[in-house]
């Protein structure tokens, strides 16, 4: 024990696990936990799971509590046949105690670099989201049959999402999608989107309600995200869209409600 807060271990282990029963640990030629600052570091480290090792670092620091800190994330590699192997080194930044942001630069083999940047924040009226993945430049040819040329190109996907309170009960909600191409998840796949689906949808809508209404007013658009299909088979969008239902009890045994929307449908 150097002091109150700060310790020190010779040939130790740390984990996190229940005592006696460790599914991954450490172990190190010394380590140095600082409680202050929520802090570890090890020198000459060996990572196992159940007991088995499968990564050596000569230098790791770690959190001791639950205090966010800036900081490398779990590298990721993986492989697929539209891009070749892929490698990610996501970085956290801890930018304040209600707004924080990722950036994820990932390198393709097939394709080139491609920068990933999500920002997250909290505010005393909403919170949001806001997603970027941006490749200057596809090196990979089309290859595939799909309708989209895209070699040489700059690429881009783009996600928000918004909640903000405007007054009294209304509020206004936002979630907008946009991708440069409809090859784009077929191409890379993201983070941020589950690849499988067929069309990028972005809404927005104010929101408000009373004791026996509700009501919203907005729009509904579609970006069509099948390399393989033209932008025919789309669903019309609903722009604008208003919708206003009551529900009001006019005596013990009766009440009176309606539902109403008036949409023009584009496309």
């Amino acid at each position: 024990m150097l002091d109150i807060n700060r310790s020190s271990y010779l040939m130790s282990t740390y984990s996190t696990c229940d005592v006696g029963h460790h599914v991954w640990e450490f172990r190190a030629k010394k380590i140095t936990i600082d409680k202050a600052k929520g802090r570890g570091t090890a020198r000459d480290v060996r990572f196992y799971y159940h007991h088995i090792p499968w990564m050596y670092l000569p230098y790791f620091g770690f959190p001791t509590d639950n205090r966010r800190e800036s900081g490398f994330l779990s590298p990721n590699l993986s492989n697929t046949s539209r891009s070749g192997y892929v490698i990610s080194a996501p970085y956290y930044f801890n930018l304040a105690p209600n707004y924080d942001m990722t950036l994820t630069p990932r390198i393709y083999t097939r394709r080139g670099l491609v920068l990933e940047d999500t920002f997250r924040y909290k505010t005393k009226r909403g919170s949001g989201l806001l997603g970027v993945e941006y490749n200057p430049r596809d090196t990979a040819s089309n290859d595939s049959g799909t309708l989209y040329d895209t070699q040489n190109r700059a690429r881009y996907l783009v996600k928000f999402v918004s909640t903000t309170h405007l007054w009294d009960s209304w509020s206004l909600n936002t979630n907008i999608n946009r991708a440069s191409d409809g090859s784009f998840l077929y191409d890379y796949g993201s983070d941020l989107y589950n690849t499988s689906i067929g069309t990028l949808p972005s809404s927005v809508y104010m929101n408000g309600s009373g004791k026996w209404w509700t009501g919203s007013i907005g729009a509904d658009v579609y970006q069509n995200i099948n390399p393989f299909l033209n932008n025919s088979v789309m669903q019309y969008n609903r722009l604008p869209r208003a919708l206003f239902n009551m529900e009001m009890p006019l005596s013990k045994w009766l009440e009176f409600g309606m539902d109403n929307e008036v949409t023009a449908f584009r496309k």
